[in-house]
C-alpha cells in the first residue's frame, strides 16, 4: 500500500464529490472502505471517541 487518503480528500483534489469519487474507485477495482470494518474496529472507535476531552 502506497498511503491512505480519506474519500473527502481524494475528492477534493480530483474536484468532484465523494460519491463520484467513490463510484471512480469502485470501477478501479479500488476497495472503499467506509467506515469500522469489524467489531472490534468500531469498538476501537468508540472508545477513541470517549476519550476525547
Amino acid at each position: 500500500m502506497l498511503g491512505k487518503i480519506s474519500l473527502g480528500k481524494a475528492a477534493e483534489r480530483a474536484d468532484v464529490t465523494r460519491w463520484e469519487m467513490k463510484d471512480i474507485l469502485t470501477e478501479a477495482d479500488v476497495e472503499v472502505r467506509l467506515g469500522p470494518q469489524t467489531m472490534d474496529d468500531l469498538e476501537d472507535e468508540v472508545e477513541t471517541a470517549l476519550d476525547i476531552e
